[in-house]
């Protein structure tokens, strides 16, 4: 799973960050509750980021509650309950089971069987809750593991396929604003694929997995990974900023009827220093 999109914390109220892990943590309540105890290790940012915009164009009054943590027994924490939790606990499922599956097949990463078999029960069912995502997910990822096979060189077009998929997802889950919903959702998507292949360069090299970045760009073991990413930075940047721009460009069009300030946070702050503390990585770590 990615878990890229989170608020910037140090510009926000105390108020709105705890509100923030609301959602968190009545996303993580709602796995637990409709998809077994065991789903919850899963939990993400992304999808917790889904549950709280999804919501927020919505005139449901969200019911939060002090309550105890099964992670965190010894204090109460604040849970927002939202309708469309419910939405996101199965996409959080569905892609937790589906990226463990791309660890065993791709990285043979055989020691997570059981893990598999453990979330199984609940992929199941949260695919009979949500059939049209459950198709959305499947038709994505067999794109991308044909593409993945064939060793595709152009970047665009991976991140094209990702990227429809969270379009689609987001839009399934509104019902106002769909095409801004859609648009903002395609973006993100975009982004959180190149900033995720940029992320596991070096992962990917020591393992030797399909990353486009590295048949894009032409990496020559002689190179180095170093002088690759100062290579590749401008246009890497360009690619990233433009998706993050064009998100926003959506966000904007949205009608957001509650957490403005939070999701303003999050779209023009939060995102844009995730990627410069992923790009920052990759530059010391290289």
């Amino acid at each position: 799973m990615f878990g890229y999109i989170v608020p910037d914390k140090p510009e926000l109220r105390i108020k709105e960050f705890d509100t923030f892990k609301g959602y968190y943590c009545g996303l993580c309540k709602r796995l637990k509750k409709d998809y077994t105890f065991f789903s919850r290790l899963f939990l993400n940012y992304d999808c917790a980021f889904l549950g709280l915009i999804l919501d927020s164009t919505s005139d449901e009054k969200s019911c939060v509650k002090n309550q105890a943590c099964s992670f965190s027994p010894l204090k109460k924490k604040c849970v927002v309950h939202v309708d469309i939790a419910g939405y996101a606990a199965a996409i959080n499922v569905m892609l937790a089971k589906n990226s463990i599956r791309d660890n065993i097949k791709d990285e043979k990463k055989f020691y997570l069987f059981p893990i598999e078999l453990m979330l199984l029960r609940g992929y199941r069912k949260a695919r009979r809750d949500y059939p049209n995502a459950a198709k959305t997910i499947d038709s994505a990822l067999d794109k991308l593991a044909g593409l993945e096979k064939e060793k595709e060189k152009d970047i665009d077009k991976v991140a094209d396929v990702f990227a429809t998929m969270l379009g689609e997802l987001v839009e399934q889950g509104t019902e106002t604003d769909k095409i801004a919903f859609k648009h903002l959702g395609y973006n993100i998507g975009r982004w959180i694929y190149l900033i995720d292949a940029y992320d596991d360069l070096e992962r990917d090299l020591k393992k030797k997995c399909y990353n486009p970045l590295l048949l894009r760009y032409d990496y020559k073991p002689e190179e180095g990974l170093a002088a690759f990413r100062k290579r590749i930075d401008e246009e890497i940047r360009f690619n990233l900023y433009y998706s993050l721009s064009e998100a926003a460009n959506a966000f904007d069009l949205i009608g957001i009827k509650k957490n403005e300030q939070l999701l303003t946070n999050i779209i023009y702050s939060g995102i844009k220093k995730k990627t410069e503390s992923v790009l920052l990585k990759g530059e010391t770590s290289a």
